[in-house]
C-alpha cells in the first residue's frame, strides 16, 4: 500500500492547479515506486489519465564510474542499488525522484 500512500501525495499536490483530468509524471528509475506501482495507486484514486516517462538513474561511485547503478534487488519499499564497477554504494545524482511534468485541466 505504500505505492497508494505516494499516488495520494501526488493527487494532493497536482489539485493544487484544480480540476485534472490528465497528469504527465516523470518517475526516476531508482524511486520509492515503480511507473507500473505509481499508474496503479492514482487509478485506485481517481480516473485521470496518467502519462509516466521513466527517468534514467545517474550515479558517481569513489572508485570513478559516474553511470548506470547496477540494481541489485527491489522490493516493496526499498531499491537496492550498487556501482557495477566497484559494487559499492554510489552517490545518486539523478533518477530517484517522481516529479510532476504536466497537467490538464478539466474545462
Amino acid at each position: 500500500m505504500h505505492h497508494i500512500t505516494l499516488a495520494n501525495d501526488i493527487v494532493e499536490e497536482a489539485e493544487k492547479y484544480g480540476n485534472i483530468r490528465a497528469i504527465t509524471l516523470e518517475v526516476g528509475e531508482l524511486a520509492k515506486a515503480t511507473p507500473t506501482q505509481i499508474k496503479e495507486g492514482l487509478a485506485y484514486l481517481n480516473e485521470w489519465d496518467v502519462n509516466v516517462v521513466l527517468k534514467k538513474a545517474v550515479v558517481k561511485c569513489k572508485c570513478g564510474h559516474k553511470g548506470m547503478p547496477k540494481i541489485v534487488d527491489r522490493s516493496h519499499d526499498f531499491i537496492f542499488f550498487e556501482c557495477p564497477v566497484c559494487g559499492e554504494v554510489p552517490q545518486v545524482l539523478e533518477g530517484d525522484e517522481i516529479k510532476i511534468l504536466s497537467v490538464e485541466k478539466d474545462e
